[in-house]
């Protein structure tokens, strides 16, 4: 088993708001990415989305986003 690669999950989170606008053109914009800013190891002091390794344990290898789920409600206290 020390021969399986190591597999990550990576949740990126869309929101959608029709009224909201684009604040550099002003045209209506109606995606919003949700980023975490990293505060610790390498990256700190960016922004990026979530995930992380996928844990045998949970049966994530067969089901990432089990994972990606995961990774979300630890890194932001968001249920998804």
């Amino acid at each position: 088993e020390d021969d399986v690669p190591v597999e990550f999950s990576l949740a990126v989170i869309l929101s959608k708001d029709p009224n909201e606008r684009n604040i550099i053109d002003d045209k209506k914009s109606n995606i919003r990415i949700l980023l975490g800013k990293k505060l610790r190891g390498f990256g700190q002091g960016f922004y990026n989305c979530f995930g992380g390794k996928l844990e045998k344990t949970n049966d994530e290898y067969n089901n990432p986003a089990r994972g990606a789920i995961r990774e979300v409600r630890e890194e932001t206290g968001i249920h998804v």
